[in-house]
Parts: C-alpha cells; structure tokens; sequence
C-alpha cells in the first residue's frame, strides 16, 4: 500500500498554490512549507489530479496567451 500524504490544512494548500503560481524555487518552497520534496511533490500530484492546479510549460503558456488576445 503506498504511503499516506502528510495532512495539509486547507489554508495551507492555498498559501502553497498561491507560492507555485508565484514561481517560487523549490527550495524556497521546502523552506517555507517545511515540507520535504517529496512531501511537495506528492501534493503536486493531489492538487493536479483533483484538477487545483495546471501545469503548463512557458510556451504553451505564452502560446494560449497570443491566441486569446486574437
């Protein structure tokens, strides 16, 4: 069976969402959350999976950005 996510309080999901969407460094991100990398990851995953989060390259980004101002 694989392992249990560590519990992450709601208003904790949404400091870090608002830190991912800020472009925060991963290591910046395990300091301040005080969560190791992999605890970060697995949230990742959770919050992409539960559809929280998109994640996108650069290009693609900037890609939808030029279509929409069409």
């Amino acid at each position: 069976m694989p392992p249990t996510a560590p519990h992450w309080t709601p208003q904790e999901e949404d400091v870090f969402i608002s830190n991912l969407e800020g472009g925060y460094a991963p290591h910046e991100l395990i300091t301040f959350h005080e969560r190791t990398e992999k605890e970060l990851v697995m949230k990742i995953i959770e919050l992409f999976s539960d559809g929280e989060v998109v994640v996108l390259s650069a290009a693609t980004f900037d890609a939808l950005l030029r279509r929409s101002s069409q």
